[in-house]
């Protein structure tokens, strides 16, 4: 539905923007992660939901809390 796009859009957002304040490129997060790099590409394009582990590997390789991650702009943990 239109809240989940609007939620993926602005978690793709905030993973982007705390992957660049962090001075990481794509690949570097996706192997922190352990995800794929077209797979982080997809989270941060919008264009994809994660499982929930996968939320917390990436909120785990940023050093951001989940909730940062999912709200319009938060702290750095």
């Amino acid at each position: 539905g239109f809240m989940d796009m609007a939620f993926y859009w602005t978690l793709g957002n905030n993973v982007r923007a705390y992957r660049m304040q962090m001075g990481m490129t794509q690949e570097m997060l996706a192997e922190k992660a352990q995800i794929s790099t077209k797979g982080l590409q997809k989270v941060e394009a919008g264009k994809s939901g994660m499982r929930i582990d996968t939320f917390i590997q990436i909120s785990e390789a940023l050093r951001v809390s989940m909730d940062a991650l999912a709200a319009g702009g938060g702290r750095m943990k």
